[in-house]
């Protein structure tokens, strides 16, 4: 219901801007009609300037329309598979996300095991909680097998201190003029969370030139773990300089 009423409110809000738009239209072309004729301004050319002038606000809320469209998973998942490769890394940032990653049943080979348990390794966006993962699960696998939690690790409280990052950018402009430095939200998960339970404010800086065709993403924990060696010194150089600039600061 609440969903349906944002989606109604934003309609509204659309046809309000055109609404606007006419009126402004309308005013101009007929009673500032003589006026601009007697300064000779051509009506019709404020008219284009006013419809230009909401165009910016029409546009923005087209493409917030759109955005939110991702928020749905099958559509989501629909627009993203039309977008290549490149943009598969953000598909973890659109939902919840589980990984089978240990299986355990028999110890002998010729009896069959009366239980078979799964470990998954779940990752959840800023507001979920456990009990939202397991009913997703749930409602996946079904009534007849059980869903519990193992272990769970809370996240910090999401306060933010970017007095660095000006700083942290810094350094990756100076060392790749042609990278444009931008905020991302991780998709896994870290020891900065331990850190955030002490107040210290961590940034998630790691930074690696990768190769465009280099799959960073895929090779994450995964059976054949690595980076190229010219990203390696890349980050190490960043890493110093960025002491370097903390250290004069």
């Amino acid at each position: 219901m609440a969903q349906q009423k944002s989606r109604n409110f934003l309609f509204m809000l659309f046809a309000m801007l055109y609404f606007v738009q006419g009126v402004i239209t309308s005013y101009q072309l007929n009673f500032l009609k003589p006026h601009m004729a007697s300064e000779g301004i051509e009506p019709d050319r404020l008219a284009i300037l006013a419809t230009l002038a909401l165009l910016p606000f029409i546009i923005k809320f087209l493409y917030g329309l759109i955005l939110r469209q991702l928020l749905r998973p099958r559509l989501a998942e629909a627009l993203l598979n039309n977008t290549g490769e490149r943009l598969k890394p953000f598909f973890p940032l659109l939902r919840n996300t589980v990984s089978p990653t240990i299986v355990r049943g028999g110890e002998k080979i010729n009896v069959i095991p009366c239980e078979i348990t799964l470990d998954l390794d779940g990752r959840m966006l800023p507001g979920f909680t456990p009990e939202i993962m397991v009913k997703e699960v749930q409602a996946i696998v079904g009534q007849d097998i059980k869903v519990e939690v193992l272990e769970y690790d809370p996240p910090d409280d999401g306060r933010l201190d970017m007095t660095l990052f000006n700083m942290l950018t810094g350094v990756l402009r100076t060392l790749d003029p042609d990278g444009v430095p931008l905020p991302y939200m991780l998709p896994a998960v870290s020891d900065a969370r331990f850190f955030a339970r002490l107040d210290i404010q961590h940034y998630g800086f790691t930074p690696l030139n990768l190769p465009p065709d280099f799959n960073f993403m895929a090779t994450v924990h995964a059976a054949d773990e690595r980076v190229p060696v010219e990203a390696l010194q890349f980050g190490t150089e960043a890493m110093f300089m960025a002491l370097q600039r903390y250290g004069r600061s």
